[in-house]
């Protein structure tokens, strides 16, 4: 066999290697129709620079409009939903049902918008996703209006458990474990990723959008709140398929996919679904090459004091160290 790669980063070596060794080629299908994230560049919110982290780790990626056949491609190594805004038709959910019985991988990627379909299918599974919006403002990036949230918290599973660097979502929803469901970290359903305890679920996702909200304890819920799940579909058949669920498409998109451990965690998840992929993540200096973003987060009150000690304190102890300057000179005439 053989595989031409660009040869300009370890990434692609180790991709074009595990193309080779892979006894078919892993194909990851990427649904379309929906207002989905572009895969191409353009603007902060596109996926285009996952996506190229994906074909370096020796996935082909294609695209798939279950509107316009009716099975997901036998050739399918997963199915990925990459954020979508307008809800998905009855007959695409039947074939990702199908195709997961058949001991397929499906990752849906959800912001904080209403799909009803889409929310009522997840919940066959055993997942609830929230009206709600995520809010830290103990932990956030530095600069943003406390809706990018830090998710610090792991669980011991093996779509995450190489995850050693916390990551930072955009607008997040919650993920719970459905009513009537058990929270089952070896067959599923089971929350695997958690932001801080400082953080919070505001309820009704739509009071978000005017500003930044504040603690209301007869609606909105205390954290560490749940932002991703897994699940083993049909767990007792000689392959069982595998569903992945995010309740935030920014942490994979341009503006945000350099930051700490966000590439980490899709390389992981996708890992975990294409269980014949990816070994583990890549060191993260190869994910901070991506651009010129910090990985910085601070606190309010941290960042407060560094607002205090650079423009005010330092300013100031200039001014008085001139004004001592000047009447020391003026003492000595």
């Amino acid at each position: 066999r053989e595989v031409v790669v660009f040869a300009g980063s370890e990434e692609s070596l180790t991709g074009g290697i595990a193309r080779i060794l892979a006894e078919r080629a892993r194909v990851l299908y990427f649904l379309d129709g929906h207002k989905e994230r572009s895969l191409g560049a353009g603007t902060g919110e596109n996926w285009s620079r996952a996506a190229q982290v994906l074909r370096n780790e020796g996935y082909e990626i294609r695209p798939l409009s279950l509107l316009k056949v009716a099975d997901v491609p036998p050739d399918a190594s997963a199915v990925v939903l990459a954020g979508p805004e307008t809800d998905v038709a009855e007959g695409e959910l039947r074939a990702l049902t199908d195709y997961l019985q058949r001991g397929g991988s499906v990752l849906v990627v959800v912001d904080p918008i209403a799909l009803p379909r889409l929310e009522a299918w997840v919940a066959g599974y055993g997942f609830a996703l929230g009206d709600d919006v995520v809010i830290d403002r103990a932990n956030r990036v530095y600069g943003s209006d406390g809706t990018n949230v830090v998710v610090p918290y792991y669980r011991d599973h093996e779509a995450v458990r190489t995850m050693d660097t916390p990551s930072v979502l955009g607008r997040a929803r919650s993920i719970d474990i459905a009513p009537g469901h058990q929270d089952d970290v070896t067959r599923g359903p089971s929350i695997v990723a958690r932001t801080a305890k400082e953080s919070f679920a505001a309820q009704d996702a739509s009071r978000t959008r005017a500003g930044e909200v504040t603690f209301d304890e007869q609606r909105d819920r205390q954290g560490p709140i749940g932002i991703m799940a897994v699940t083993l579909v049909a767990p007792d058949s000689d392959k069982p398929g595998r569903l992945a669920l995010l309740g935030d498409a920014d942490f994979a998109s341009d503006a945000f996919f350099s930051l700490m451990g966000n590439k980490n965690l899709l390389v992981n998840t996708i890992g975990w679904l294409v269980p014949t992929g990816a070994e583990g993540s890549r060191p993260q200096s190869a994910a901070t090459q991506l651009g010129p973003m910090s990985p910085m987060y601070v606190s309010d009150e941290l960042a407060q004091t560094i607002f205090l000690v650079a423009v005010v304190a330092q300013p100031a102890l200039v001014l008085l160290i001139g004004i001592a300057v000047v009447i020391g000179r003026r003492r000595r005439r």
